[in-house]
């Protein structure tokens, strides 16, 4: 099995520090719907960020999320992200396919920090160039650690599940966009997708809706709570409630109980503005990467994203257009999970990494 290897059908299988997610979809009509959900918290210890600390655990609590989940077929695909995936742009003489494989693998391996030998390499042809008389073939190149391949398959294969696709976290989130909202994405010129969760945030940036850059910030909404719980010295429980009552966006009229949550949300703010001006600045390095380019759009997804008025103090602070990207809003639920719309809904944008590997066969 190769990255982003092909099958029929596959199940989107997301292993998170904090959620595990499971969604299959199918086309319905003109659209897609969802037609198997479950989700089950990860014990705290087992994970730390993208890496897996605990596999038995791991092992442990997927069971009773695959146990939850009425499935048709043992076939999953799952992602990488983080500090498990190396990404390279690559730009070699076109060639026949048959040559074209060895030859990625030879530059790829001359721009990786660890031995060619310890990692699956794949890729994708992004179209040809010229540079004078020589034809470029443009390559977006992936490297996984095979340790890091071989332990999710095992964790997969103890649960029954068969991994058939293993993709990268930056490209399933584009395919959830383009798929589930056609034309949303610029072809051309730079937009980014920023997917903030619990306990960290990834920046994507797609020039000519080309993979070109990416990067981990250890911000997440876990951040947010924790500044009312310190604050305010309340439970957990009731600062994540009370951070999805605040309206960022400070369009809020200040009385009664608004005034209180106007309140919380200066507790909250400063943090917030810490991850901007750390996108911002990650932004601006890229930016001075690639002169003559700007970017078009901001989409941010991922659980903390549908905060109220996030994404209007984000383009406030960014002076850039910032969109909310919520994959429910885009798919149905068939018969099979209509009770389960109200959790579905509530999940929205925590669900668009798992919706694109849910996605990865039925386009």
């Amino acid at each position: 099995m190769g990255l982003f290897s092909k099958t029929i059908s596959c199940i989107g299988l997301d292993i998170g520090e904090h959620r595990m997610k499971l969604v299959k979809a199918q086309k319905a009509g003109t659209g897609y719907e969802i037609t198997g959900y479950g989700v089950v918290p990860t014990p705290p210890g087992l994970m730390e960020g993208s890496m897996i600390i605990d596999e038995q655990g791991i092992i442990a609590t997927l069971g009773k999320l695959v146990g939850k989940v009425q499935l048709n077929t043992p076939r999953v695909a799952l992602a990488v992200s983080g500090e498990n995936v190396i990404v390279r742009n690559l730009s070699v003489p076109a060639m026949p396919d048959r040559e074209l494989a060895e030859a990625i693998r030879i530059e790829a391996e001359a721009q990786l920090p660890i031995p060619g030998k310890d990692v699956t390499i794949d890729f994708i042809k992004c179209g040809l160039t010229s540079d004078g008389t020589v034809k470029k073939q443009e390559i977006l190149a992936v490297a996984v650690r095979n340790d890091i391949i071989k332990r999710m398959t095992r964790i997969a294969a103890a649960v029954g599940l068969e991994p058939v696709i293993i993709d990268v976290e930056p490209l399933v989130l584009q395919r959830a966009l383009k798929i589930l909202n056609p034309g949303i994405v610029p072809v051309d010129g730079s937009y980014a997708i920023v997917n903030i969760g619990k306990g960290s945030s990834s920046i994507a940036v797609f020039e000519n809706d080309r993979l070109s850059f990416t990067r981990t910030l250890g911000f997440g909404g876990d951040k947010l709570s924790m500044a009312l719980v310190n604050h305010y010295n309340m439970p957990l429980e009731e600062a994540e409630g009370t951070k999805k009552l605040i309206d960022f966006s400070g369009d809020s009229d200040q009385h009664g109980l608004t005034v209180l949550l106007y309140q919380k949300a200066e507790i909250i703010l400063p943090v917030i503005g810490e991850l901007v001006k750390e996108l911002g600045r990650s932004l601006d390095y890229y930016l001075a990467q690639h002169r003559g380019q700007r970017f078009s759009k901001i989409f941010i997804t991922g659980g903390s994203a549908q905060l109220k008025g996030l994404d209007t103090y984000m383009a406030d602070e960014l002076d850039l257009p910032v969109a909310v990207f919520n994959p429910t809003r885009h798919m149905q639920l068939s018969g099979k999970v209509q009770y389960l719309e109200k959790e579905i809904q509530e999940a929205g944008t925590a669900l668009t990494q798992v919706a694109g590997l849910a996605l990865s066969e039925v386009e």
